[in-house]
């Protein structure tokens, strides 16, 4: 990624962190639905942090969509780079634009 303030180390730091972020993400949402269907109370000092996870999961599967679509004119694999694009956000799509 030329051009841009992050060095390869950071990038590939922030790469790891967007990735494990996104998986509990997940997890959470996972958690919440689990809890839901099974008539289970979340405790309320998780509500912010569930609502934060809800916006990041939307954002990623934008991110996941756009990088889908614009893989394909770049000669990449649409599919493997959608997902991909979901997990590491931004900084994947940054990596297409390169």
């Amino acid at each position: 990624m030329k051009d841009y303030f992050l060095n390869e180390e950071s990038l590939k730091f922030l790469k790891i962190m967007s990735t494990v972020l996104i998986i509990s993400a997940i997890g959470i949402e996972l958690w919440m639905l689990i809890a839901s269907f099974s008539q289970q109370r979340i405790p309320d000092f998780l509500n912010l942090i569930i609502k934060i996870a809800g916006v990041a999961l939307v954002c990623h599967v934008l991110e996941g969509v756009l990088g889908a679509f614009y893989a394909a004119p770049r000669g990449k694999n649409s599919l493997k780079y959608g997902v991909y694009t979901f997990f590491t956000g931004i900084f994947g799509l940054l990596e297409l634009f390169d």
